[in-house]
């Protein structure tokens, strides 16, 4: 793991080319606003670092009435329903997922999941020597990959997500973000094909562009580097709308990486 203090992640030319070509691909590769969401999750997720786990309550409605649900979770998590009978019908030959049926009591158009524990990932690195998934002290990474939240045989379409998590901590997920009391919520309505939750220790720097929010995530707080970014994220997303069309997004954001990296994700 690098040294934010040593080589921040964000704080260097390679960075910021980086940051300002993930901005013109969220452009060309936005999904089309969902007319009718065909599957939609309302979850709570609740991050225990230390311990390496999380707990999740998710309600997944459907366009469709359904008598039975079947999905891909990941291993290290103990799955049970408040709808129906939950069964284990096969295991991934690597051992890190394994694929439910849901068979419902009373056939309906939501399915309700409760799963919690430590989520197993691949040995195998990615760029700069990220790992495919971690929760721990250092952090959290969590997509699709590693099959964290219920997947099912298509993308989803509309989410509400609440994130509660440790003392001085903030998340990053797909959507527009608002604050509570105990957390904060991720909302979206766009088509996604994969949900990311990241979080860690971060100091965020945010304001309002319009009617899109902009904020930098610092491992170590830096007030003028956050300034230097949000000034020319907005003066992207102006350059770039002129260009090829309004930017679809409620956000855009930029995230310290302990990893050198460069990913870019839908709105951040």
């Amino acid at each position: 793991m690098t040294d934010p203090s040593s080589s921040p992640a964000i704080n260097t030319p390679l960075a910021l080319a980086r940051a300002c070509v993930a901005l013109v691909l969220l452009f060309i590769t936005s999904p089309l606003l969902a007319s009718d969401p065909g599957l939609a999750h309302q979850m709570s997720v609740a991050i225990d670092p230390k311990n390496g786990e999380i707990t999740v309550a998710d309600e997944i409605r459907t366009s469709r009435e359904a008598s039975v649900f079947e999905f891909v979770l990941n291993a290290g998590l103990t799955v049970d329903s408040a709808s129906g009978r939950v069964e284990t019908i096969q295991h991934s030959a690597d051992g890190l997922r394994k694929t439910y049926r849901v068979v419902l009591e009373t056939p309906g158009h939501s399915l309700k999941l409760q799963y919690r524990g430590r989520p197993r990932f691949s040995t195998r690195r990615s760029m700069g020597g990220m790992p495919q998934g971690i929760v721990s002290d250092d952090g959290v990474y969590l997509d699709s990959a590693s099959a964290w939240y219920p997947l099912f045989d298509r993308d989803f379409d509309a989410l509400t997500m609440k994130v509660k998590l440790p003392d001085h901590w903030q998340s990053v997920s797909i959507g527009r973000r608002s604050e509570h009391e105990d957390g904060v919520t991720w909302t979206t309505e766009r088509p996604h094909d994969a949900l990311y939750l990241i979080a860690g220790p971060f100091v965020r720097h945010a304001r309002r562009h319009g009617d899109i929010d902009l904020s930098v995530y610092l491992l170590q707080d830096d007030p003028g580097l956050a300034a230097r970014y949000l000034d020319l994220m907005g003066g992207y997303i102006d350059h770039y709308s002129d260009l090829i069309g309004g930017y679809p997004y409620a956000k855009f954001a930029v995230v310290e990486n302990r990893w050198q990296t460069g990913y870019g994700m839908p709105s951040f």
